[in-house]
C-alpha cells in the first residue's frame, strides 16, 4: 500500500530560493521545490503563494527518506567529512537546530578514517 509524503511543488512561473548549503535553487512551476531551502525561504514562500504543499503517494518498499529530514541529509551526507561540516553550519543557522541532525553530522566529522 502506497503512503502518503508532503512536497513543496513551485506555483509561479519560476521562483529563486536559497537552500541550507548556501547555493541559490530555480524552482519552476509544477515542479518539486529541493529539500533543504531555508526555513526562511521555506516559510515565506509559502506564505506568499510562490510555492505549495502537495501530497505525494510514496510506494512500499520505497524507504527514500524525505529530501530535508535528518535520514535525507545524513544520507545526502554519507561519509564525506566537508559535506557534513557545510550541513553542519547550516543547521546551527537555523532559528531551531534539530539535535539529532547535529549530533549525527559531527559524528561523521569526529569519524576516524
Amino acid at each position: 500500500m502506497a503512503k502518503k509524503r508532503k512536497q513543496l511543488v513551485g506555483k509561479a512561473a519560476l521562483t529563486q530560493a536559497r537552500t541550507t548549503t548556501g547555493r541559490i535553487a530555480f524552482i519552476r512551476k509544477g515542479f518539486p521545490a529541493p529539500g533543504d531551502l531555508t526555513d526562511e525561504d521555506r516559510t515565506r514562500l509559502t506564505k506568499e503563494g510562490y510555492l505549495h504543499e502537495v501530497e505525494i503517494l510514496v510506494e512500499d518498499g520505497d524507504d527514500t527518506p524525505a529530501p530535508n529530514s535528518v535520514e535525507g541529509i545524513l544520507a545526502t551526507v554519507g561519509d564525506d567529512k566537508a559535506k557534513a561540516a557545510e550541513a553542519l553550519e547550516a543547521e546551527k543557522s537555523t532559528a531551531k537546530p534539530r539535535t539529532t541532525l547535529l549530533d549525527g553530522l559531527q559524528a561523521v566529522i569526529d569519524k576516524e578514517a
